[in-house]
């Protein structure tokens, strides 16, 4: 196995919040079926969040492996950023 130096989720994970949708959208892009649209946190200004229905079926195999094995969601059925990011990451190191 070839284990990575640094960690590129670390490098993003405090910044996700702050993006504009410029650079979120290829995330949506990358893990969402077309016509996936982001979903406002019901107190928050942005949108933040996709429902994992709307997940393309490769990373919605990733987004329950990750929601089982390494991060403790509350809502199982929508993704904030922070996370489908994570995702995104896994898929594209394989």
């Amino acid at each position: 196995a070839v284990v990575p130096n640094n960690c590129m989720f670390s490098a993003v994970k405090d910044e996700v919040e702050g993006w504009p949708l410029e650079v979120r959208n290829p995330v949506k892009e990358f893990i969402g079926r077309p016509g996936t649209e982001w979903l406002k946190y019901s107190g928050g200004e942005r949108p933040t969040k996709i429902r994992l229905g709307d997940f393309k079926p490769v990373a919605r195999a990733w987004g329950e492996w990750v929601a089982r094995n390494l991060i403790v969601l509350g809502n199982w059925s929508e993704y904030q950023l922070e996370n489908v990011v994570l995702i995104k990451l896994i898929m594209e190191s394989e």
